[in-house]
């Protein structure tokens, strides 16, 4: 069973659990991570700072979004519907992890994980997993605001659900390459705001372009293949194979960053506090 303790940050209460039940010998990577998972996201919707952010502004900025999508973009509902996740995992998945990785790493609780014997991957997997749920859980609640304005549902929820999900990965990745550079949660907001304004501009210069016109180079921005591929997912006609030969490109550049994501974090993500 696992223990709640609480240690303070300068601005953000940040809840801690012990490790005891997790570096055993006897419990795998999987059902640790998996048992992490559960601690942090009971302890993300305890927090109410972090709730807040993560729930209440997206939401807010969804609903904007949605009620000034005939002047946003050229696509319609498929478009707001784009604008609207892009923003989301913004706030809520890449902000928000980045945030709480780095009050983890400051009030030690990385260091006392990583002295367990769970491996480092299924450690940031277990932190990481609530704010996966979080963004797939948000994308339902936006898309169903479009949907009580008066939008269609979406035409190929597999492209939708896989658009999701590759854009909360490459957040995630992201949060863990940015905490490696944010010395404390109260500066995650300025260490966040660079990739966030560059997801949201490639987002926006995908869906104010025609779907035939969106070249190679606008799918390689930040935010480009996740905006394409909800416009696809949101509004894509044709038999299933054919669409989903056309979401190629965006998905292998989704992969890509997920892949340089990775490869960054590994130089970058510190797991002992920043002085």
């Amino acid at each position: 069973m696992i223990t709640p303790e609480t240690t303070t940050t300068d601005t953000i209460t940040t809840d801690t659990i012990t490790t005891d039940t997790i570096t055993t010998d006897t419990i795998s990577p999987l059902r640790g991570a998996v048992t992490l998972a559960g601690a942090e996201a009971r302890l993300l919707v305890r927090n109410r700072v972090v709730a807040t952010t993560a729930l209440v502004m997206p939401l807010a900025l969804g609903g904007l979004l949605a009620l000034n999508a005939d002047g946003l973009t050229r696509g319609g509902w498929a478009g707001a519907a784009a604008l609207q996740i892009i923003a989301m995992l913004g706030l809520a998945v890449y902000a928000g992890a980045t945030t709480s990785l780095t009050a983890r790493r400051q009030a030690l609780y990385l260091k006392r994980l990583r002295s367990g014997e769970l491996p480092d991957a299924a450690i940031l997997a277990g932190l990481l997993g609530p704010f996966l749920a979080l963004g797939a859980l948000q994308a339902i609640l936006l898309l169903g605001i479009l949907v009580a304005l008066g939008a269609p549902p979406p035409t190929n929820v597999a492209l939708l659900a896989l658009a999701v999900l590759g854009g909360s990965v490459v957040c995630c990745v992201a949060a863990a390459v940015t905490s490696g550079l944010t010395r404390s949660a109260e500066t995650a907001q300025l260490t966040t705001t660079p990739l966030f304004v560059a997801i949201i501009a490639g987002g926006i210069w995908v869906i104010t372009t025609a779907p035939a016109e969106v070249t190679a180079r606008m799918l390689a921005t930040p935010g480009g293949a996740l905006a394409d591929l909800v416009r696809r997912g949101y509004s894509g006609d044709g038999p299933l194979l054919d669409q989903l030969s056309g979401a190629l490109p965006a998905i292998g550049f989704l992969a890509a960053w997920v892949v340089i994501g990775v490869v960054a974090a590994t130089r970058t993500f510190r797991w002992d506090p920043r002085r």
